[in-house]
């Protein structure tokens, strides 16, 4: 599922992906969910997934605070540690940027959660990158939940195998478009 996945999300023209970009940011933005955040948690993005970059940059605009995460390898954990304009971030060993721990700085409990992903169903579930940082992360984590989804991330159901360690999300945002 995931390498195919990959593929598809590699397809997407580059004028398109933007296009929904702006149109999944100007919703997030003019939502409840964001409009009450005052602490975010969202991950520096890769290029197949919803940019976040605008999003971080119109948070911080917002008086936001963001937390980016970092992850522990060994314990297989996460943390979420603060990220400032002009804070240097390093690259993990799965090429994610993330933070340089700072221990005052951590925050595992923000207000709003944006959960990252390769694909997600309009029943709540969705397809990670593999190592369950996010999964076991969720099961403590105490606020909202929220998915940035380009089209050709939505499905209607899962449509792969959901485990018992599998945490859902609370909403999805995407363009309004058919789900695939």
């Amino acid at each position: 599922m995931r390498k195919q996945q990959i593929q598809r999300l590699q397809q997407l023209p580059l004028a398109v992906k933007r296009q929904e970009e702006a149109q999944i940011l100007a919703q997030f933005l003019a939502s409840p969910l964001y409009q009450q955040a005052h602490e975010i948690g969202v991950t520096a993005s890769s290029p197949l997934e919803f940019s976040t970059v605008a999003l971080i940059e119109a948070a911080w605009q917002d008086q936001k605070v963001i937390y980016l995460p970092k992850t522990l390898p060994d314990t297989h954990g996460m943390h979420f540690y603060r990220y400032q304009q002009g804070d240097q971030l390093v690259r993990s060993a799965f090429g994610i940027m993330e933070p340089m721990a700072a221990p005052t700085l951590q925050n595992d409990q923000p207000d709003l959660l944006i959960v990252p992903g390769l694909a997600y169903s309009r029943d709540h579930w969705r397809v990670g990158f593999g190592g369950g940082y996010y999964d076991r992360f969720l099961q403590n984590y105490l606020g909202q939940t929220v998915v940035l989804a380009l089209s050709p991330m939505v499905f209607t159901t899962a449509t792969w195998p959901v485990s018992q360690h599998d945490q859902p999300f609370d909403q999805l945002i995407t363009v309004e478009s058919e789900a695939n």
